[in-house]
């Protein structure tokens, strides 16, 4: 027992080794009724503008920032009154002993004092270019400075807001420039225009994660410099984002990066944005330069289109050439480059699918060909783009169809993966999209190349311009899947994968109903509320509806109704006659609704939490804890005090307005463009902005299917008191064993695994 302990206690060991250095994706979700919280596997970081000032704190009264002097970040704008630094406001350097990256608090000798406007007014943050691209661009690499004296030169009392190295000396993020220090003298650029005079508005650049979704500037929130694109990027945490201020707590106890670090690849904080480029081509190496596509030439990527119609440095080979891989990044040495390049026949619309599951749409399951004949069906010489089962024999992705393949025999139809028909129509470059990794604005090095399941036929919606499930990996960086775990090239993303963003799906036929069993018209206590997934317009139970409360004794709630349950076709009827029927309570008397507030289904529509109403969150009120999905009984403490419930978007009214399908989204994780067994259903914090498309913090899981929720991983247990099961106390053997045990079934995430065998070694 115990060796077969210690080489399992070793392997977590190596595992854990192992994750030190990838990324560490959680791959349980948490249980319906709660709310997403930062860190969680389906949380998507979105940024809020923020209502702020760059100013310093003149301590000597010289008119100039000197050494003596702090820079803030004024996040407390008082439109009358003084300008002074305020509870809440952010140091960018240090006062005294108290260092930069720390916020103003109510007892601190700062607070109070009087701020004034840098020479360069909020024209403030530059970078310099030490890669010296042409045409200049602000990249990943590039260092950032506040530039105090508003001459867009790195002067003497400049703020570093990034670590820089120069020559042999390393200056860390917020240190100030010193007058013989290596840096001084550099062109400042403005990271927007690239410029050598900043013009740029620097609060522009500024947004931050409102991590309790209470709408203003708050302890939790985490302030960011974005990297302006210009795009739906700007909206998120993206790659080369600044942290700038992240509060101690959550770099110490929750494994955020620390400020003055840029977002890369595999932080927490990542969201992956997609770059566009229309002027990518899919062509072949027309080697014996006859025109057409000879089975065995190889097909390309033609990232680098200088109009000269040959492989370039930078083009990603697809298939192979001669001895060389496909999945490959041409570059200067391989003895293709300047191979002469042909459009295959079909041109640039080659991009085919086998719909396997005959359900009519490009789902996660369906591969992918490139259609090298215009045939639009699957023969010799078609590529596999992806893994593809036949009759029992398994095909490898990036292989050619050759006569005698299964897939050839059966001479499927290709449908085009955006239009589903039988022909194909849509240009590749439509399709593609690519992880910008080091953020430099072109088709670089580290970057990654995905062919994406279009959602929206005019490529506009969200979950267009993010990584999403089912999107393709088409070429893949070696050294992303040797040091980063990013999965292989040909692999389709998959839920829990480090580059899935969870954008949502709406429905406006989804609707809020009770199972009328007494057939009298209106709801009684101990009657099935329901979210009809699967309006029919028939009112009545049907599979794939779920349950938000029990069904008598059988049937808990949070589960989804299937063919054979008994509640199948009961009748089903409006609460009130309409689909008004969510509703929060404040809590914290804020006006706002953010993720402390518990919801409430208003039954009876009057707008106040009353025997009948079914929590939808767990609720403590008076030393009392009511869990998720129980319904309001006389007594329940909730019935006392504040029980107003109002509406959950904004103005947040005390009358219930907003329906309840516009709330609502789910994920669609087989990628099947409807509601299917895999999916997982939210009630959406709403706030009027693109975070409306995806998952983002303070949003409520309604469904998540069973088997998917991790039954350990709740961030307000301890790993080492669930698992101190057998009554000695502190972890055991046989206990650390178990979670081993859970970690390998996935039924718990490595963190929650390595804390308690840690526990064991004490």
């Amino acid at each position: 027992m115990f060796v077969v302990a210690a080489i399992m206690l070793s392997s977590i060991g190596l595992t854990a080794a192992a994750a030190a250095e990838c990324c560490d994706i959680k791959c349980v979700w948490e249980p319906c009724g709660t709310k997403v919280q930062q860190g969680d596997v389906d949380a998507v970081y979105a940024l809020k503008p923020i209502k702020a000032m760059w100013a310093y704190q003149d301590a000597d009264s010289d008119g100039r920032f000197d050494d003596n002097d702090v820079l803030i970040i004024d996040t407390v704008i008082d439109p009358v009154g003084a300008w002074v630094v305020e509870e809440g406001d952010v140091r960018l350097s240090n006062y005294h002993e108290t260092p930069a990256n720390t916020k103003v608090i109510s007892t601190d000798g700062d607070r109070g004092k009087p701020l004034k406007e840098l020479p360069g007014g909020q024209m403030v943050v530059g970078f310099v270019d030490v890669n010296n691209n042409i045409p200049p661009h602000y990249d990943l690499g590039d260092p950032l400075y506040a530039d105090t004296d508003g001459s867009s030169t790195v002067t003497p009392n400049d703020v570093r807001l990034t670590e820089r190295t120069v020559n042999i000396m390393t200056y860390p993020a917020y240190s100030r420039v010193q007058s013989d220090d290596w840096d001084v003298g550099n062109d400042l650029r403005d990271p927007v225009t690239y410029e050598t005079d900043i013009t740029t508005n620097s609060v522009t650049l500024l947004g931050y994660i409102d991590s309790d979704c209470n709408c203003h500037w708050t302890c939790p929130d985490k302030l960011y410099l974005q990297q302006i694109t210009g795009t739906i990027a700007d909206n998120f945490s993206t790659i080369g984002d600044l942290r700038l201020y992240i509060p101690p707590e959550a770099i110490a106890d929750e494994g955020w990066p620390e400020c003055g670090t840029k977002v890369e690849q595999c932080d927490e904080d990542a969201v992956y944005v997609l770059a566009k480029d229309e002027q990518i081509r899919i062509m072949f190496g027309d080697v014996n330069s006859n025109g057409i596509y000879d089975h065995g030439e190889a097909i390309y990527l033609d990232m680098v289109d200088n109009g000269d119609d040959k492989v370039e440095a930078g083009d990603v080979r697809l298939t192979w050439f001669h001895d060389e891989p496909p999945n490959y990044k041409i570059t200067s040495l391989d003895p293709d480059r300047t191979d002469p390049l042909e459009e295959l026949c079909g041109g640039q619309e080659v991009i085919g699918f086998v719909d396997v599951n005959s359900d009519g749409v490009y789902d996660k399951y369906d591969p992918l060909y490139i259609d090298t004949d215009c045939s639009s069906d699957v023969t010799a010489g078609d590529i596999r783009l992806t893994d593809r089962e036949a009759m029992g024999t398994t095909y490898d992705n990036w292989t050619m169809v050759e006569n005698g393949d299964f897939d050839q025999i059966l001479n499927e139809d290709l449908r085009d993966p955006v239009t589903y028909g039988t022909e194909l129509e849509t240009d590749i470059s439509f399709m593609l999209g690519y992880i910008d990794s080091d953020c430099s604005g072109d088709w670089t090095c580290p970057d990654k190349l995905y062919l994406q399941q279009i959602v929206s036929v005019n490529g506009d919606s969200t979950a267009d311009w993010v990584v999403t499930i089912g999107d393709h990996r088409l070429y893949i960086p070696q050294e992303a899947i040797d040091e980063h775990c990013w999965p292989e090239c040909g692999t389709k993303v998959q839920q829990c994968d480090v580059d899935a963003v969870y954008a949502l799906t709406k429905d406006d036929q989804i609707r809020i109903m009770y199972g009328d069993v007494n057939s009298n018209g209106q709801y009684d206590i101990g009657e099935t509320v329901y979210i009809d997934m699967v309006n029919n317009y028939q009112d009545k139970v049907e599979a794939g509806d779920v349950r938000l409360t029990w069904y008598h004794d059988m049937y808990p709630p949070n589960t989804k109704v299937n063919s054979t349950n008994l509640d199948k076709n009961n009748p089903l009827e409006e609460l009130c006659d309409c689909q008004v029927v969510v509703g929060f309570v404040d809590l914290n008397n804020n006006e706002v609704y953010n993720k402390y507030d518990p919801l409430y289904v208003d039954t009876d529509c009057n707008s106040r939490v009353s025997v009948g109403d079914v929590r939808l969150t767990k609720r403590m009120a008076s030393g009392r804890t009511y869990e998720p999905y129980t319904v309001v009984e006389a007594g329940d403490y909730d019935l006392i005090g504040d029980k107003d419930l109002r509406d959950p978007v904004a103005p947040y009214g005390y009358g219930l307005v907003t329906p309840i399908w516009e709330l609502l989204g789910y994920i669609d994780s087989d990628c099947s463009g409807d509601w299917t067994c895999p999916d997982k259903l939210y009630l959406q914090q709403i706030t009027g902005t693109i975070a409306d498309d995806v998952v983002t913090i303070g949003d409520l899981r309604l469904y998540i299917p069973p088997e998917e929720i991790g039954p350990v991983d709740d961030d307000d247990d301890d790993p080492c008191v669930i698992y101190d099961t057998n009554g000695v106390a502190g972890i055991q053997l046989s206990e650390a064993v178990a979670a081993v045990n859970d970690f390998f079934d996935q039924k718990i995430n490595l963190a929650t695994a390595v804390a308690v065998v840690n526990c064991f070694f004490g």
